[in-house]
């Protein structure tokens, strides 16, 4: 079965019509099936997790208080999670992709997980990049996770090498030994869960 990926822009300006078409390009080369959503304004973003994804990439102006276009609106990460869980929007070992601005930024990543326990892996870069930069490292994640069957920490790695654009990410990938449930260690580390 075919995977799918959910594209939802936010911002025009930040993320060119021609890097959209680059990235939907390359989703179809690896048979992913590529659903873009143009979000206008916060209150479609209910509409537009509607359905179940493999990855879900939010493209557009990111920082610390949310995602959204860089003048007219931003959505909470907390709400962004929040929707994510009630819509049921990510599958089982699904990705989110933050295809913006600080996306990698632990305060983002952890605050997604934590407030949906339905993810499971989070990225983004840590800093201001160009949307051409951030397709070119997320082209090289999806080449390696899809074509080449690498992990996503793998795949994250080489994205890196092959770019020099620095993708953080957070994952529940470690066992806690008492409860035997996935934990991401660097968010209970970040909320005091650890010493």
């Amino acid at each position: 079965m075919a995977k799918s990926i959910l594209f939802i822009r936010a911002d025009k300006i930040a993320i060119p019509d021609v890097d959209v078409y680059a990235f939907q390009s390359l989703c179809n080369v690896y048979n992913i099936q590529f659903n873009q959503f143009e979000l206008n304004n916060a209150s479609d973003i209910t509409q537009a997790l509607g359905g179940a994804y493999d990855y879900i990439c939010f493209a557009g102006h990111g920082n610390l208080m949310g995602f959204g276009d860089q003048n007219y609106f931003t959505i909470s990460w907390t709400v962004i999670g929040q929707i994510i869980c009630q819509e049921n929007s990510i599958k089982i070992n699904g990705i989110v992709i933050l295809f913006c601005c600080n996306g990698g930024l632990p305060q983002i990543g952890c605050q997604l997980i934590d407030i949906c326990p339905n993810l499971d892996f989070v990225m983004g870069v840590s800093k201001i990049g160009k949307s051409i930069d951030l397709l070119m490292a997320y082209s090289i994640f999806i080449y390696n996770r899809e074509l080449k069957n690498l992990s996503e920490i793998d795949s994250i790695h080489r994205a890196i090498s092959g770019t020099g654009v620095q993708i953080a990410h957070y994952y529940k990938g470690d066992k806690d030994p008492e409860t035997k449930e996935y934990r991401c260690l660097i968010c209970d580390k970040m909320a005091g869960r650890l010493n």
